[in-house]
């Protein structure tokens, strides 16, 4: 069974109180991106290795962890999102013949709604991934200066390779070398003053 919060502080509190009240001594355990890497990965071979009866996880086990033997996933307070909630259900169960099965538990009223809401839009299959757009070229700058970091560009090469992404593909090579002024000079309204100049040109033209 895996057991989704929202926050890692949810994740502390709800471990605690279910051990508890562990009477039994059930193997229980805590997922979640504050623990030491190590640890993370021992609670992920212990599930895979069919040793735990439940983890109380966030985000960190969204997506990139496949358990057949999850037979029950719990979200604690809203899912945030249809895609979130078909995510998280998604690491339940994984056999063809068979539903993955959800508990959603709402904190409060407001999440009553939020979790009827998340529900419809997950049986009507609506995503809530914002809509694919053209790519910004605030992005782009910035993109720019961080290759600048990591060392010398080729201008050729460096379009091409923006332009293989599909929000980029579109991109003119002029308004490509206005973002490289623009990075270089500080644009028209500052390209007087030296100290806003990011980009120097080498003798090879990178």
């Amino acid at each position: 069974m895996l057991v989704f919060v929202n926050t890692r502080s949810q994740a502390e509190l709800l471990f605690q109180e279910l051990w508890r009240i562990n009477e039994d001594g059930l193997e229980i355990a805590l997922h979640h991106g504050s623990l030491d890497a190590g640890q993370r990965r021992k609670v992920e071979a212990a599930m895979t290795e069919d040793r735990l009866r439940a983890v109380v996880c966030t985000s960190s086990l969204d997506l990139g962890i496949d358990w057949g033997d999850v037979d029950l996933v719990i979200n604690v307070g809203a899912p945030k999102g249809a895609s979130r909630l078909m995510q998280r259900i998604g690491r339940a169960n994984h056999r063809m013949d068979e539903p993955s099965k959800a508990l959603l538990v709402p904190a409060n009223r407001f999440e009553i709604l939020e979790c009827r809401a998340t529900l419809e839009a997950a049986r009507a299959s609506t995503q809530d991934t914002p809509p694919l757009r053209t790519g910004g070229l605030d992005v782009l700058t910035q993109h720019l200066l961080g290759l600048a970091c990591a060392g010398p560009f080729e201008t050729q090469e460096t379009f091409e390779e923006m332009t293989s992404a599909e929000p980029y593909r579109d991109l003119d090579f002029t308004t490509f070398k206005r973002c490289i002024d623009f990075v270089a000079t500080g644009g028209y309204a500052l390209k007087s003053y030296d100290r806003y100049a990011r980009l120097k040109r080498m003798p090879d033209g990178r």
